[in-house]
C-alpha cells in the first residue's frame, strides 16, 4: 500500500494544502514553513489508529489540544472544520482515508447522528471513512 496524496484543511499552519505523492517525498523548505506540520499529520493519522493507547481524543490531546492542531485561519476556512485526507493506493485498488474535526457547537449534537453512533459492528464513526474510488462509493464497513 502507498500514499499518493494528501490534503489537509485547517491544519496546524495550513490553511490548505493538497500534494500528490509519487514514489518518492523529500520534504525541504526553510524554517518555519511547515515541514515538521506536514509530517506530523502522518502521526497524527498513525495516532489516531494506534491500538494501544491511541484514539482520537488522545492524539489531539498529545499536540496540546484542538486549538494547538487547528489553523488560525480556520475560522474563514471550512467552516472552522479540521480535515485530513489520505489518498492510497494498493494493486488495483485507490482508496481515501477522511478525518474531518468539527468544533464543538459547530454540527449536530452526538446523540443526533446516528451514523456516528456505536453499532456494535465495528462500525467507523461517519468522519472517519475510507472511500473507494474506483467505484465511488463509501464504504464505511471495511477495515
Amino acid at each position: 500500500m502507498r500514499i499518493t496524496g494528501v490534503s489537509l484543511a485547517n491544519w496546524r499552519n495550513f490553511k490548505n494544502l493538497d500534494v500528490r505523492i509519487g514514489p518518492r517525498l523529500v520534504v525541504v523548505g526553510a524554517n518555519a514553513t511547515g515541514k515538521s506540520n506536514f509530517l506530523d499529520a502522518f502521526r497524527f493519522m498513525r495516532d489516531v489508529a494506534a491500538r494501544d493507547g491511541g484514539g482520537l481524543a488522545s492524539a489531539v490531546k498529545r499536540r496540546g489540544g484542538f486549538g494547538k492542531v487547528r489553523c488560525l485561519f480556520a475560522r474563514r476556512n471550512n467552516l472552522g472544520q479540521v480535515k485530513l485526507e489520505f489518498d492510497l493506493v494498493d494493486g488495483a485498488d485507490e482508496w481515501r482515508y477522511t478525518l474531518q474535526l468539527i468544533p464543538e457547537g459547530q454540527g449536530p449534537s452526538a446523540a443526533g447522528r446516528a451514523g456516528d453512533r456505536p453499532t456494535g459492528r465495528g462500525d467507523p464513526p461517519r468522519s472517519l471513512r475510507r472511500e473507494c474510488r474506483r467505484s465511488g462509493t463509501a464504504d464505511a464497513n471495511r477495515a
